[in-house]
């Protein structure tokens, strides 16, 4: 009876082991999780669009949805908007075309591998297809342009932009529900669950932090940055924004979220009113 309780707990932990090793070496697909379904039709909800496309990482062909301002006058900025890890741009829009009527384009664009851009997401992809974005958003508008990354964005955004030689048309930065490192960021979804919770110490094996935005965010300025963490954010803890903040050099200017989930404050009319005065306290001094 002994002999068979030992030869158990062997096997069972060789299958913990191996089960580890397996949701650790799949923890890099948490950062990516590209979908090509179409969300929403901007008609649907009394939007258009112009349909943009561009060339990223390894040449790849890059599409993107360009929303021209309501308003009669010259467009006050364009946004850029980098979204997140999962979905596509058909998702993420909604989040950012209130803007439209207080005077600013909206530009948003799919990585490698999202919606209908062609090729293979990985952050070295990633990091080239949104400086090829910039370089197409900062040739074809003649606003400013505001840089809003959410969540992996936020990490994009930060490490590109210390490879951006022309820095000029950049009226500010926006950090949404951003992580400082890939590896904490791991972390952060690994304690999230009781049986991952265990395999945290792991991810310093398994996850690697090229890339990662913890020594960047001070490489920002002097560009005015906002940072927005919600206080109830479900995937990266609000502690994370905090230490951005800290991290970034000036200008710089921080909204806490109370009470709202992660990336939920742009659709939220109290931090709406909140990034709207930002931009209207930055942009004049271009």
């Amino acid at each position: 009876m002994g002999l068979l309780f030992l030869k158990q707990v062997k096997k069972n932990k060789l299958f913990f082991l191996l089960f580890s090793f397996y949701i650790l070496s799949s923890c890099d697909s948490l950062f990516f999780q590209p979908s090509r379904f179409l969300y929403l039709e901007p008609r649907l909800v009394g939007f258009q669009q112009k349909l943009i496309s561009f060339h990223g990482y390894k040449n790849h062909k890059l599409y993107g949805w360009f929303f021209k301002t309501t308003i009669k006058t010259k467009a006050k900025a364009t946004l850029v908007v980098y979204h997140g890890n999962a979905q596509n741009i058909s998702a993420f829009f909604p989040l950012f075309v209130w803007t439209l009527k207080h005077g600013y384009n909206v530009f948003l664009f799919d990585y490698s591998g999202y919606g209908g851009s062609e090729g293979t997401p990985s952050r070295t992809a990633l990091i080239a297809d949104s400086i090829a974005a910039y370089h197409w958003a900062k040739k074809n508008t003649t606003t400013p342009l505001v840089l809003v990354g959410q969540s992996l964005g936020s990490a994009i955004i930060t490490a590109s932009l210390p490879q951006i030689k022309d820095k000029k048309a950049i009226g500010a930065v926006i950090l949404d529900s951003g992580f400082v490192t890939y590896r904490q960021a791991a972390n952060d979804v690994l304690a999230k669950h009781w049986f991952t919770w265990a395999l945290q110490p792991l991810t310093y094996l398994l996850i690697s932090n090229e890339y990662s935005p913890k020594d960047l965010f001070e490489k920002i300025s002097p560009i005015p940055l906002l940072i927005i963490h919600g206080t109830k954010d479900s995937v990266i803890p609000f502690a994370r924004g905090q230490k951005i903040f800290e991290l970034a050099k000036q200008p710089k200017t921080f909204i806490q979220a109370t009470g709202i989930d992660h990336i939920q404050a742009f659709k939220n009319p109290i931090y709406q009113k909140k990034i709207l005065a930002f931009l209207k306290q930055t942009l004049p001094a271009m």
